[in-house]
């Protein structure tokens, strides 16, 4: 990735970069040589994700109309995704071409294939009315409908019959119905009566609702658009599905039903909830560092807490509290509730953001929405915005005598908004129209920096700071107008074009940095880094092309081309900037994920291509995303119980060979350093030998060998028995463990635990293996009774967290991780902790992610996994901890190696024994189960991790 480093006012300062000599625009033979490259790329990619979409795309079935004129022919549908929906489509085609003049139409023959339908159809010819009459009543809801009874000729007989039908229907009169009287054709001429019968005045009685979650009557109402009584109104029933569906907290479980009585109709509705609450809580520590001088630690987090109809009112409350930097919170507190007064409701939202000690921001916001109707809003409201700059760059101000281009100021807004939206659904729209209008008008007053007015330069003893304002309008308006539109079209059953346009601009008396817009990233202008354009004015637009794959899931490819002007005190200019890109919308069961990757290009430097994706998606898709699937038996069914003879043998050796190790002379760790010198003279190999020695230790003096057996001459003329040959020296060094003794009665003591446990418990012992080996693992009375025998268990996980933590603890020591100057029994207890708060925090998120999202059963079967696989690797680790604290090096290092693989094998076995389980009630998707290893295995031991190392190392 190349990216063009630059000092450019419009681009926020914390992301310049420094431009390395070898990528610098500069030294490229062709400048333009890249943008080339990617323009090819760009192709290439487009082909390819084209080609995709085309084998992806269902094969259409088509018909072909014979016997018909050019005229009628454009009217005609000839493109369907099945050959059951063309087979409908020509079945209902008479009814259509009679209510377009065509009453001798008739459909003669149809050959169909697989691929292909033919279609003989008898047009006959077109009737025109010659005259048209009306009664009394038709002619008045003829008017009422807005239509002009002199004009009624130019209209088919079946579409006036519909439209006066389809009125009647919406201002309470349900049952009318209209037929035709003294009708008379004459070659293509027709001429008749059109009768109308309205039928009673029907009312809508009420709203009747079941299911969860509820609803208070008044919102409902509201929110529909329908009062107890009101005349009926047929294109508000059909809305009300729509209109439900569009809700952020609930959908409908099935079309609404409508029941009609002798006093009035009633619309039945049962919804179910949608999964829109959000408790994301990410913790984090942040070692000691430069950003942190006052304190060894300190704890960051993003606690994000959105409730919609917690209160059953269709209400919004909504929490963010953010510390990722050093003394650098932000804090946005909202809560919107709707029809508080008629179709009135309030809104407000407060926003604190606080970096370090260079500048304070603060917005506080409180309106009033209120329905027009079902595709309009509107909104009124106050904004109030403070900045205040809290560093200023002092040197800078001495050296040009001019002010910076952020500053102090407050600004309060009055506002208006409008919004239209007809789509045919809200949250991925096929086709129809968006339109949002902004406009604010405010006072601005700006504020005299203290750092600025408090410079006292010795080059300029007598100059006030304080005047650099005189100049500076402090008291003056601002103006701000933003607009975002969008139009979809339908290009196919599963195509969508999207064109939009979003553009801003901003008039006042003084500009400022930090009272710009912000644009780039994901939401506006992608191809660029998150608001890192700063601009006065702005006009993006947009070209989207999207595949859809579900109701709210689709793939697009896109395209922005935007300009902006920047404008403060001392400067202007305006650039224009290009991206594309490509990327996938897909919705999980409690989530929608965004993933785009896009390029961006200005017309003054090149193109940098910067991925875009959200950051909050990955923790709510565990338990979340899976479906109901039919149960698989895996091989270790089989194959395992098998393996349970071969285990306990394997482990009985296993320690076998570990205390032998134990036992054995401790020669076997003894360096010999003599071996390697040559066998010259006593003389010389004493003085090799102290020249390879450190200064304290001192060869002993030569030995002169004096038999002293009966054999003497036997001795020294042997050829076998060097005698007379030079002495070699052999130094040794005993292998001395690290408080030997007391390690020996630890190691012991947990023997002893593990012996006390095994007779005590012989029955849930014996349960535990069984269900270990996968022989009774579906047997959930035999789970429940390892479960309730609460004490067995507890010291089962203790001794699990007694033992990992001291193979842990002589690991480290082995490998040469542990500081020198710590206790060891320190140390011992600091590696157990680090295992139960690894599984105590384990235990925590996963129960509960079970109660949030409703999985507590199954959330409750996974934990008894994972801590059934815990004991078993807690007795396994004990002949291995035996090994690494008592045993020699030969063998540690295999020995190390071995159980290794074996705690790898056991936790992948922890798997292997809960994806069985845990597929009976949802469907397991490899991507979401790679992110749940993310989230829930890895995450929360290196944050454990972190926090033990910040401890050790202070």
């Amino acid at each position: 990735m190349v990216r063009a480093s630059t000092n450019h006012p419009c681009h926020t300062p914390s992301r310049q970069q420094t431009p390395c000599n070898h990528l610098s625009t500069q030294y490229l033979p062709q400048p333009c040589s890249f943008t080339a490259m990617l323009w090819r790329k760009w192709i290439l990619l487009c082909g390819l994700w084209m080609a995709v979409l085309a084998g992806w795309s269902q094969q259409r079935y088509s018909l072909q109309f014979h016997a018909v004129d050019k005229v009628l022919a454009k009217g005609l549908k000839t493109q369907f995704a099945s050959k059951a929906l063309a087979l409908q489509y020509v079945a209902q085609l008479p009814a259509q071409l009679l209510g377009k003049g065509y009453l001798a139409a008739s459909v003669d023959s149809v050959a169909a294939d697989s691929s292909r339908a033919q279609v003989w159809l008898y047009q006959g010819p077109q009737y025109r009315w010659r005259q048209l009459r009306m009664d009394s009543a038709a002619a008045y809801w003829w008017q009422h409908a807005g239509g002009n009874t002199q004009q009624a000729t130019a209209w088919p007989p079946d579409s006036i019959q519909r439209k006066l039908v389809a009125h009647l229907a919406d201002v309470g009169y349900p049952f009318a119905y209209a037929s035709w009287d003294s009708v008379q054709l004459q070659q293509q001429w027709i001429s008749g009566l059109l009768r109308l019968h309205t039928g009673p005045v029907y009312k809508i009685d009420s709203i009747q609702q079941t299911g969860k979650p509820r609803l208070r009557p008044s919102y409902l109402y509201k929110y529909l658009s329908m009062q107890p009584g009101m005349p009926y109104s047929q294109q508000t029933i059909d809305a009300a599905d729509a209109r439900l569906n569009e809700l952020l907290f609930a959908q409908p479980a099935q079309p609404s039903q409508l029941q009609m009585l002798g006093t009035g109709s009633v619309l039945q509705v049962q919804l179910q909830p949608r999964r829109s609450n959000i408790i994301n809580v990410l913790l984090g520590v942040m070692p000691q560092s430069a950003q942190t001088p006052d304190s060894k630690t300190m704890i960051t987090g993003d606690v994000q807490i959105l409730l919609r109809n917690a209160f059953a009112g269709g209400e919004t409350l909504g929490i963010n509290w953010q510390q990722l930097q050093y003394k650098s919170p932000r804090i946005n507190l909202q809560y919107e509730q709707p029809f508080v007064w008629a179709k009135a409701g309030i809104e407000t939202q407060f926003d604190l953001l606080k970096k370090d000690t260079q500048f304070l921001n603060l917005q506080f916001r409180l309106g009033i929405p209120y329905q027009i109707d079902r595709y309009q809003t509107g909104k009124v409201f106050y904004l109030l915005q403070q900045n205040t700059v809290g560093f200023a760059d002092t040197n800078r101000i001495k050296q040009t005598l001019a002010l910076p281009d952020i500053a102090d100021f407050s600004i309060h807004h009055i506002g208006a908004a409008w919004g239209y939206n007809n789509t045919d659904y809200r949250f991925n729209p096929r086709r129809g129209s968006q339109v949002l209008l902004t406009a604010m008008a405010g006072i601005k007053r700006i504020r005299q920096n203290n750092e600025v007015v408090s410079i006292q330069d010795p080059n300029r003893p007598g100059f006030k700071y304080a005047s650099l304002y005189d100049t500076v309008k402090m008291k003056t308006h601002q103006l701000r107008l933003t607009t975002q539109l969008a139009r979809y079209f339908s290009l196919s059953n599963f195509s969508v074009l999207k064109a939009g346009l979003q553009a801003g601009w901003l008039q006042s008396g003084s500009y400022y940095r930090n009272e710009l817009f912000q644009i780039g990233g994901n939401k506006l202008l992608r191809g660029f880094d998150e608001e890192s354009i700063y601009a006065s004015e702005y006009a993006v637009a947009t070209v989207e092309y999207r595949y859809l794959t579900g109701q709210n899931s689709f793939l697009f490819a896109f395209s922005d081309f935007g300009t902006a002007a920047y404008k403060d005190q001392t400067k202007s200019f305006r650039h224009q900037y290009w991206g594309a890109g490509l990327g996938l919308n897909l919705e999980a069961r409690n989530s929608q994920v965004n993933i785009s990757w896009a390029v961006g290009q200005r017309n003054d430097r090149i193109a940098e291509p910067a991925p875009i994706q959200d950051p909050h998606w990955f923790c709510q898709l565990f338990l979340n995303s899976w479906k109901k699937r039919q149960r698989c038996v895996p091989w270790p069914t089989v194959f395992l119980p098998r393996m349970k003879k071969a285990a306990a043998i394997g482990w009985i050796i296993m320690l076998m060979c570990s205390m032998c190790c134990c036992l054995s002379q401790p020669a076997w760790a003894q360096s010999y350093v003599g071996d390697t010198l040559p066998a010259t003279s006593v003389v010389d190999t004493a003085a090799t030998v102290a020249d390879t020695l450190p200064a304290i230790v001192a060869p002993p003096p030569p030995v002169q060998v004096q038999p002293d057996t009966l054999l003497p001459y036997f001795y020294q003329l042997h050829p076998l028995l060097p005698i007379q040959s030079p002495v070699i020296y052999r130094l040794e060094t005993d292998f001395a463990a690290p408080q030997q003794d007391r390690v020996f009665y630890w190691l012991a003591g947990l023997l002893l635990l593990l012996g006390i446990i095994r007779m005590g418990f012989a029955k849930y012992f014996s349960d535990l293996i069984r269900i270990f080996t996968h022989t009774a693992i579906q047997q959930k009375s035999l789970r429940e009774q390892l479960v309730q025998n609460r004490l067995a268990s507890l010291l089962m996980n203790l001794f699990f967290c007694l033992s990992a933590g001291t193979f842990l603890y002589h690991l480290a020591y082995y490998k040469g991780w542990l500081p020198a100057d710590m206790l060891w029994w320190k140390m011992l207890l600091l590696c157990i902790g680090f295992v139960a708060a690894v599984y105590i925090v384990k235990y925590i998120s996963t129960a509960l992610s079970g109660w949030l999202f409703g999985y507590r059963e199954l959330s409750e079967t996974y934990n008894f996994m994972v801590f059934l696989v815990n004991k078993v690797v807690g007795i396994m680790l004990l002949p291995a901890s035996v090994a690494l604290a008592l045993g020699v090096p030969a063998l540690q290092s295999v020995l190390l190696v071995v159980s290794l693989f074996g705690v790898a094998f056991l936790f992948l076995y922890r798997y292997v024994l809960a994806v069985p389980l845990l597929r009976q009630h949802v469907r397991i998707i490899p991507i979401h189960f790679f992110l749940y290893l993310c989230a829930f295995e890895i995450i929360p031991v290196l944050v454990v991790y972190k926090v033990m190392l910040s401890m050790i190392k202070g």
